[in-house]
């Protein structure tokens, strides 16, 4: 998935795409996905027939038809949450589009949560505040989302079940995995993730915003989202259920794993990261697993393997066994040897083979 969920290792099985791909983050106005993907585009020859005007134009608008890729859907629209925040105190937001289904009496909606790592520390966060990639900030947000592909495509033929939804992709500006409760922290940022989820369905469920129905309680939702974002929907979504019953949960590339030593002894684990975290963010974790442990593994609750038995509500999760982030997060290879040699590779293989 995008922002660093899911990435391959050389020499890996042939490519798998994620469940629920992002949709491309680019303005209206921008190249094609073709162009940006750097593929060249060789123009069709047309043959010009010396037909009447009127056949003509009709001869050449099913051609240009039958030729173009499938239309893209209406642009999402942003809506500033100005009660919640990104890590710099601008406003957090979220794209909207409605259904373009008619005469249906029941539409699903789909609550997707943007993933792309985290900060842990006043270093970690400098560091990506450098970025300048509006993970931290709202203030260099495109005013509109082109979302049109994976499970925001509005092509029933490619995504049967969710073409007809009601849309919402929430931008991930909190760097805290959609977990975090601090409005102030010592080291100047704000790690308001759950804070965010909460304001987001509460603007939804108040039908207030310009061309979007109202999210009713009785709605049938899809919250989901990829790696923070997919542990964001791990960690909240039996809170959401509390206000929308009828959620349903898919946790796609989610899972981080700590039960295997660092190839490198150097650095930080991730699991060291995570009692950083625990301490700055505030975390809104679920009572049954942190009750399960003593009050100093706590922070256990931020992994899939300690965090997912306890949830409630019917959801699904899905982990690429080769996906990169997931092996170099565990084995701390990410600096030391990007290229993944032999030895590392090896190490890695045998504890995805054991640890999954």
């Amino acid at each position: 998935c995008r922002d660093g969920g899911e990435g391959r290792l050389d020499f890996e099985p042939p490519e798998r795409r994620s469940a629920t791909p992002p949709p491309s983050l680019r303005p209206s106005s921008a190249k094609s996905k073709r162009e940006r993907c750097g593929e060249k585009i060789v123009p069709r020859r047309l043959l010009l027939l010396r037909l009447p005007s009127m056949a003509l134009r009709a001869l050449l608008m099913l051609m240009l038809m039958l030729a173009a890729p499938g239309a893209a859907g209406p642009a999402m629209s942003l809506e500033f949450l100005d009660k919640a925040h990104c890590n710099d105190g601008s406003p957090a937001g979220m794209y909207a589009r409605k259904s373009q289904a008619r005469g249906k009496a029941s539409v699903p909606w789909v609550i997707y949560l943007e993933g792309g790592g985290w900060c842990y520390s006043e270093n970690s966060c400098q560091n990506r505040w450098k970025k300048r990639d509006g993970r931290m900030t709202s203030d260099v947000w495109e005013d509109d989302l082109e979302a049109d592909d994976g499970i925001f495509s509005q092509d029933c033929d490619q995504n049967p079940t969710w073409c007809d939804a009601n849309h919402v992709y929430l931008r991930y500006c909190t760097s805290d995995g959609w977990i975090g409760t601090a409005t102030r922290t010592n080291i100047g940022y704000s790690f308001e993730g759950s804070l965010v989820i909460d304001e987001a369905i509460k603007t939804l469920m108040s039908g207030y915003m310009e061309d979007m129905p109202r999210l009713r309680r009785n709605a049938k939702v899809l919250l989901t989202g990829c790696s923070a974002g997919g542990r964001g929907a791990m960690f909240n979504i039996d809170r959401v259920q509390e206000t929308l019953p009828n959620v349903k949960g898919f946790f796609d590339s989610a899972w981080w794993l700590t039960d295997i030593q660092p190839f490198y002894d150097r650095g930080k684990w991730i699991t060291e990261e995570a009692q950083d975290a625990f301490d700055l963010y505030k975390p809104n974790l679920d009572n049954t697993c942190t009750r399960a442990h003593r009050s100093a593994e706590h922070w256990k609750c931020f992994f899939a393997p300690f965090a997912m038995p306890y949830v409630e509500t019917p959801s699904l999760s899905q982990v690429y066994q080769y996906d990169k982030a997931l092996l170099c997060k565990a084995v701390r290879c990410w600096a030391e040897e990007p290229t993944w040699g032999g030895r590392l590779l090896a190490y890695a293989e045998d504890w995805r083979g054991g640890g999954l």
